[in-house]
């Protein structure tokens, strides 16, 4: 277990630069085994859930190349194999190669994949949607076998909008020998990104608003080159810390992808500069607003634990909705150690801005969770001890020494 010892309170300042996106690269990754040749795949992330990706490819006998953020794979000799080992089920990235292993040998056995704990997170929809583009499935109680003899021409409408299953839909559908339409799909720009890569190595999907339109009969390409793009979530977080902490200014930046975030921020008196591939974030006292996480174009759930500690110390008082996932409010636990204001009724938290945080011993539950952590130890009084900090090298390239050029004092402790 490793914890993030960080002294608070310091005016940080410099620039960063955002990374490839995690939730891009993981599944593009699976997706690209599907090319019998060689893919390089530029600015993908050294986090570790790429690493546990990586893992799984030495398990296919797929040779991989990674340096400098540039990642090169090599499935000419790709074989088969069963997915159940730890790799597997550390990670929910795993189970983007049940779509992946379908389309390339009509079968595929894999363990119950793992990820974050914010609340119950099935894979239902996968095998729904899976099985109706001709599927047969055997679900265990820690694994899922699947088997395709034969593709089914389908109209499928998802009964609730799913990144991860709409991505790995759109991969089992790689080799379909039928036309697959999809409906009520989610649209994020980590599923519009997994779509520009499979048409870039052949594959045939267009959109049509809220549909995706897979055509039979691709023709996969033997090699292709793809750069994914910037991390949306990584850029909030840092300019949430702009904002908390001094004056930063965060590069190679999707600004259409953070409408949702900025928009609001900008409403209620952040101090922001918004160029045309990177923000300035400088140090204010929001506003106190209501959001609600939503699917994109919405305000995304994913950076709603981040913004909270701005919010907690914001002019005022609001209300944060976010029922994507049942556990997003565990942060705002920590938060209320820290000295916040916040009232948690399942998914509804209501928040009363105060005017300081106060450094603490607090726990990360996950990835995001400990990412609001460190921005609240950051900007709070005295010293603050960060346990199972671990969870913040799922998502973030570099962290540690990104805060450190800023001015941040931190101390990362192996225990």
């Amino acid at each position: 277990m490793k914890s993030l010892e960080i002294k608070g309170n310091n005016f940080l300042k410099g620039e960063v630069s955002v990374n490839g996106s995690k939730n891009s690269a993981l599944p593009i990754i699976a997706a690209s085994i599907l090319v019998r040749g060689k893919v390089l795949l530029k600015q993908i992330p050294n986090i570790s859930d790429v690493i546990d990706m990586l893992k799984i490819l030495d398990c296919l006998n797929v040779k991989y190349h990674y340096h400098d953020n540039n990642l090169e794979i090599d499935s000419s000799k790709i074989e088969y194999c069963d997915l159940l080992g730890d790799e597997v089920k550390r990670i929910r990235a795993s189970y983007y190669f049940i779509g992946s292993l379908l389309s390339i040998f009509n079968k595929v056995k894999i363990s119950t994949p793992g990820g974050c704990k914010i609340g119950e997170r099935p894979i239902d929809l996968h095998i729904d949607v899976i099985e109706k583009i001709g599927a047969n499935c055997k679900q265990e109680v820690n694994n899922v076998e699947m088997k395709i003899n034969e593709y089914n021409k389908v109209i499928y409408h998802f009964k609730r909008k799913s990144v991860g299953a709409t991505i790995n839909a759109l991969l089992a559908s790689a080799n379909s020998t039928k036309r697959i339409i999809l409906t009520n799909v989610a649209i994020e720009p980590e599923v519009i990104d997994v779509i520009n890569f499979l048409n870039k190595i052949g594959c045939k999907i267009k959109r049509v608003r809220n549909k995706f339109i897979c055509l039979p009969n691709n023709k996969i390409v033997d090699q292709c080159e793809y750069k994914i793009i910037p991390d949306r979530i990584e850029a909030a977080t840092y300019i949430t810390l702009g904002l908390l902490t001094g004056d930063i200014k965060v590069n190679n930046v999707n600004v259409k992808h953070l409408k949702s975030f900025i928009k609001p921020l900008i409403k209620n008196n952040a101090n922001l500069v918004v160029g045309d591939s990177y923000i300035i974030a400088k140090k204010s006292r929001i506003r106190s607003f209501n959001i609600k996480a939503a699917e994109y174009p919405g305000f995304p759930t994913d950076a709603q634990p981040i913004l909270f500690v701005l919010l907690a110390l914001s002019e005022g008082n609001g209300i944060v909705v976010d029922n994507i996932f049942e556990s997003r409010f565990k942060a705002c636990i920590m938060l209320n150690k820290m000295g916040a204001s916040i009232d948690i009724n399942k998914e509804e938290a209501r928040y009363e801005g105060v005017r300081e945080l106060n450094g603490y011993e607090v726990e990360a539950s996950d990835l995001r969770c400990a990412a609001s952590l460190i921005l609240a130890g950051l900007v709070a009084n005295g010293k603050t001890v960060i346990n199972r900090i671990e969870y913040i090298e799922r998502g973030y390239n570099n962290i540690y020494n990104n805060l450190i050029s800023l001015g941040a004092s931190i101390n990362l402790v192996t225990n």
